[in-house]
């Protein structure tokens, strides 16, 4: 939004945004269970009341993250389709 209008993103972007968090919270949970330490309470099972807990926040963080990616991509698009269209005038 505040760059200028460049190339048009494909929505395939929004989830490549989401491979970072995905695998951090993976290799956070598997780090934890081996020595016993979480970096953030909602990664650990006994604040979180077992691992289900942790699985329905972490969905629910990456849902949130996914909403926000695709809502910034779109903004994007729009954006740069905008940007085209007063350019062509």
């Amino acid at each position: 939004l505040v760059l200028p209008v460049g190339r048009r993103l494909p929505w395939a972007a929004g989830t490549i945004g989401l491979i970072v968090p995905v695998v951090y919270s993976v290799y956070s949970l598997v780090r934890g269970a081996v020595i016993g330490f979480y970096p953030y309470p909602f990664f650990d099972p006994a604040v979180q009341g077992g691992y289900g807990g942790v699985a329905l926040y972490l969905g629910a963080l990456i849902l949130a993250l996914a909403v926000l990616a695709f809502a910034l991509l779109g903004l994007a698009r729009l954006s740069a389709r905008l940007g085209k269209a007063r350019s062509g005038r």
